[in-house]
């Protein structure tokens, strides 16, 4: 059984990337080369766009919801969310926060302003209660390095594989790092073995130092 996933993996892997060098990491290796990146792209001004599709029966997305994330550390942050079901917009929202203040709207009603230094803050513990229904779970680690458009990139491909009711489950993570090391884009995959197949697909796509990024306050 574990030989045949194994031959999945790598067959998805290998359909979804053109591999040069393909090295198989601990999962101490790879989660260190990733959080280099994330620690190196955290420190610049940045938007990311996130987008998830949700499909029905694996073929026809039935939801999209967009998140636009634009940062500059330290300071200010604005994030933008969609929610679009059988192409139409169902709900949008919008956060500011600059230092301690907040601003917040819905569709496109008024701006809401908040203070953050006068909210408690809530002290809480979340318990995840009931028993996994997961009978066997593999997870495989892959680097692959190769040349697109005279630049070098690396493509990390993590999987992680349950086997439940008969069903294999594949939830799959990628990152491509470019050759400033930093991530420049990154997907989140759920699948299945059905004939159905794919279930959810989020891409994300990050952009550095952009020059049209400013955030200021809606309302005084």
């Amino acid at each position: 059984m574990k030989k045949m996933i194994l031959f999945l993996i790598l067959l998805v892997f290998a359909i979804s990337n053109v591999a040069g060098q393909v090295k198989f990491p601990s999962k101490e290796e790879f989660y260190l080369e990733i959080g280099k990146a994330n620690d190196k792209g955290n420190k610049l001004q940045r938007r990311e766009t996130n987008t998830t599709k949700f499909l029905d029966s694996g073929r026809k997305v039935e939801k999209i919801f967009t998140r636009i994330s634009e940062i500059i550390p330290d300071k200010k942050e604005r994030t933008i969310e969609i929610t679009e079901e059988k192409n139409k917009l169902t709900e949008r929202s919008e956060n500011i926060l600059i230092g301690e203040m907040q601003y917040t709207r819905k569709d496109q009603g008024s701006w809401m302003k908040k203070d953050l230094s006068k909210v408690d803050a809530i002290k809480g513990q979340f318990r995840i209660t009931g028993e996994s229904q997961e009978i066997k779970k593999l997870n495989e680690y892959i680097i692959s390095t190769s040349v697109v458009d005279n630049k070098k990139q690396s493509v990390y491909y993590n999987c992680d594989v349950s086997l439940r009711d008969n069903i294999l489950y594949f939830f799959e993570t990628k990152y491509w790092i470019n050759e400033d090391g930093l991530i420049f884009k990154s997907q989140i995959a759920q699948r299945n073995t059905t004939p159905d197949g794919l279930i959810e697909l989020t891409d994300i796509i990050y952009e550095y130092n952009p020059k049209d990024l400013k955030i200021e306050a809606p309302i005084k």
